[in-house]
């Protein structure tokens, strides 16, 4: 049986690559995400050897995935975390997933689904509830069906209660929290004080 899709190394200096236009909101929205590794920080032009290595193996293991639109033209849709980092560092040789032709994929699914599934556990905890529901918000209503399942017809918060098992309480607390600016958040230490 004929695969649509391969697996490849490609040179970025040699192709051109850009995010498909239906996964544009998925990738968008992934830049606001907090979570527990400020990465940006640690992965940049400066980074030393070790980080460049850690960084390329694990684009290798978590490879990008494109739609061909022409020799040398690709439109990415999913798996693009490490493909950011690899950018910042100026590595160019990745790995991708390529498929051939577009017919039977949703391409806005397979963004949101991959910022879903890429989130689960590395969002912040002090912010992850909050967030959580932005991200939720934000799915378009005709995927969440598909990507939540009987969650879909719930608000958002309700979504973020049975997905992590925290109570009504603990999400509305976080998305009240998650407004202030965050020079005037305080330590526990800080609020046993007052």
């Amino acid at each position: 049986m004929k695969t649509n899709r391969n697996l490849k190394t490609v040179r970025l200096s040699r192709c051109n690559i850009e995010c498909h236009a239906d996964a544009k909101n998925a990738f968008i929205h992934s830049k606001n995400i907090k979570t527990n590794a400020n990465s940006n920080a640690r992965f940049s032009a400066s980074a030393t050897a070790e980080d460049v290595e850690f960084v390329r193996e694990n684009q290798q293991i978590n490879p990008l995935v494109c739609i061909k639109i022409s020799a040398g033209e690709l439109r990415f849709f999913s798996g693009w975390g490490w493909f950011q980092h690899c950018l910042l560092m100026g590595i160019d040789d990745i790995e991708i997933i390529e498929f051939r032709t577009s017919t039977g994929i949703n391409f806005e699914k397979y963004a949101w689904q991959y910022l879903l599934s890429k989130h689960v556990f590395d969002m912040q905890k002090t912010v992850s509830l909050a967030q959580w529901v932005n991200l939720i918000e934000a799915i378009p209503s005709s995927l969440k069906p598909q990507l939540l399942s009987s969650n879909y017809s719930r608000s958002a918060q309700m979504a973020v209660q049975y997905i992590t098992g925290c109570s009504r309480e603990s999400v509305r607390w976080a998305i009240k929290n998650s407004m202030r600016p965050e020079n005037e958040t305080q330590s526990v230490f800080e609020q046993l004080l007052r």
